[in-house]
């Protein structure tokens, strides 16, 4: 963990270096700007891959599962608390 979060604050730090450098270079030379920013792009992406690493290494193994699973995909019935059982009135 401790990992992750030294590699989240470099990443942050290098975001930041390319994105400074884009605008100080802008009006010299467009093309540079552009590459620059485009890393810029690259490193925020894998830091918010770094995040969400973080995010799941924190959180309990069952908001793990639950990170993993996609709401749309869910059984309705699970969504209320005694809903997949059946009713005890409609039985007799």
């Amino acid at each position: 963990m401790r990992e992750l979060k030294i590699a989240i604050r470099q990443l942050e730090r290098a975001h930041h270096r390319s994105l400074r450098f884009a605008r100080r270079v802008e009006a010299r030379d467009p093309e540079l700007a552009a590459r620059a920013r485009r890393e810029a792009e690259d490193l925020a992406r894998v830091l918010s891959e770094y995040r969400l690493l973080v995010t799941l290494e924190g959180a309990p193994s069952a908001e793990r599962a639950s990170t993993w699973s996609s709401p749309a995909s869910a059984d309705p019935a699970d969504a209320v608390p005694g809903a997949a059982e059946p009713d005890r009135d409609s039985s007799r």
